[in-house]
């Protein structure tokens, strides 16, 4: 073959690995690519664990543009055959060498999303975006990246409206530019989208459905109008009915709107469903508590929660305050002294130990919190 006859020439490896691609023999071209990788000075083949770090300093921009052809073929190949770990490697090495490159970064960003690693993605995906594309998947995988990662939802805005514009009719971008909308606190845009969603064809699926119904619940009760939620919500529930995400947000939505009977009715039901969840417990009390519950049974999600709490200063935190609120001052004492112990408690989280401390009366392990803030600075 070419590829033996001319062993070291990187340029014939990469075309041979390019013709056995488009021939459908992956393994074959994987092979190719490999040698031809070798020969630019990829650092691919050292191991992926070990070579990481060294790659990371090495990489900007000491490769050529022949080099950063074979990174992405072989990144690409490997990407098809399902070698995710080593096809993000290859093609890493390619990006930050060559980051203006829009096919690059195009196939970069598609093995991140594939991997879970949307964060990751932002960067590629930002380039392929500013290119202008013509279609409009790169537009939708950066929307839903930035609002996965709780980033910028006014750039997904802006990114939403160049699908819009090319595809008014859409309806997963209309569902992500309702959570856009809503993430950058324009509620009533957000209503409007939500609105229009829950026309579109996503609700023949569930999970779509619920989605919806939940977001639409969200901003409904950012906007004072808690029956547009309990009516959205209610509708989810006609298909799942044990939801107890629908069902926390259905109690919610009844407490808004002053329905205390559906409020505690409902919140009873989702502490039934997730009976070990320590976090439903103390939610439940909060309702219970406010919508005038039992008394036993409010105490007895309390014993419940302090059971399964783990080890986290977070929710040890909250059942602290919990506790204090249905009036069990000792225990709330102890779980505020609990929290405040553990090794991994940041500075914010002491400064809230030392205020319940100090409200429970005891300045000594309050100030010993204030303490450890004061030395951390």
């Amino acid at each position: 073959t070419a590829s033996q006859a001319v062993p070291d020439a990187v340029e014939i490896q990469l075309a041979l690995g390019e013709k056995l691609m488009e021939t459908e023999t992956p393994s074959q071209a994987v092979t190719v690519l490999r040698k031809a990788a070798d020969l630019s000075g990829l650092p691919i083949n050292q191991g992926l664990l070990a070579a990481k770090e060294d790659q990371s300093r090495r990489i900007g921009g000491m490769f050529n543009s022949l080099a950063v052809q074979v990174a992405m073929r072989l990144g690409e190949v490997l990407f098809r055959m399902g070698h995710y770990a080593e096809a993000r490697q290859a093609l890493e090495i390619g990006f930050k060498a060559q980051p203006e490159r829009v096919d690059l970064a195009r196939k970069y960003a598609e093995c991140l999303i594939e991997i879970g690693e949307s964060k990751a993605a932002l960067s590629a995906l930002a380039v392929v975006v500013q290119s202008k594309p013509e279609d409009i998947d790169p537009y939708l995988d950066y929307a839903r990246a930035l609002l996965e990662t709780g980033q910028s939802p006014e750039t997904a805005i802006q990114s939403l409206e160049s699908v819009l514009g090319k595809d008014p009719m859409n309806a997963e971008a209309t569902a992500l530019m309702a959570e856009a909308q809503a993430a950058a606190g324009a509620y009533p845009k957000a209503l409007q989208y939500y609105e229009r969603a829950l026309e579109s064809p996503l609700v023949e699926s569930t999970a779509w459905l619920n989605r919806l119904s939940l977001g639409l619940g969200h901003v409904s009760l950012k906007e004072g109008k808690p029956e547009i939620a309990i009516a959205a919500i209610e509708n989810a529930r006609q298909y799942a009915p044990d939801n107890p995400i629908l069902i926390q947000a259905l109690a919610d939505a009844y407490q808004a709107a002053g329905l205390r009977g559906g409020a505690l009715q409902s919140a009873r039901r989702a502490t039934e469903l997730l009976p070990a969840d320590p976090e439903i417990q103390l939610w439940f009390v909060k309702i219970a508590h406010e919508d005038a519950g039992e008394p036993g049974e409010i105490l007895a999600a309390v014993n419940r929660a302090a059971q399964l709490i783990p080890q986290e200063a977070g929710i040890l935190l909250q059942l602290a305050a919990t506790q204090e609120m249905v009036g069990l001052f000792t225990p709330a004492r102890h779980t505020y002294q609990q929290a405040a112990r553990l090794d991994g408690i940041t500075l914010n989280q002491l400064h809230q130990a030392a205020r319940g401390l100090l409200h429970l009366d005891d300045p000594g392990n309050a100030i010993a919190c204030l303490e450890r803030i004061r030395q951390a600075y």
